[in-house]
């Protein structure tokens, strides 16, 4: 039984440390790539900023009722796009 959770442990251990390393890794490329191209870093002290502007102008107010069945109608026509746009594709022998 000791065996098992020490295999356990370690399988979820090593996986651990997997998903750590490509965290860092992406974060070390999307740096090094940022200096390189003379991105910006300060941007990310935005972020909270950005959320704030979102949920100020796209929360639902009062006036949304009013508008409820053109809303409801350009949802059904969106899925209606998409739908068709996917069997378009791939029913069509050049995908």
């Amino acid at each position: 039984m000791l065996q098992k959770q020490t295999t356990s442990t370690r399988f979820f251990r090593t996986k651990l440390t997997k998903a750590l390393a490509l965290v860092a890794g992406i974060i070390v490329l999307y740096i090094v790539t940022a200096l390189t191209l003379g991105y910006d870093l300060t941007s990310f002290g935005a972020i909270s900023q950005g959320f704030a502007w979102l949920f100020h102008y796209f929360m639902p107010t009062g006036n949304v009722l009013q508008f409820l069945g053109a809303i409801v109608t350009q949802i059904f026509r969106t899925f209606l796009i998409a739908v068709c746009a996917t069997t378009v594709l791939q029913s069509s022998p050049l995908f």
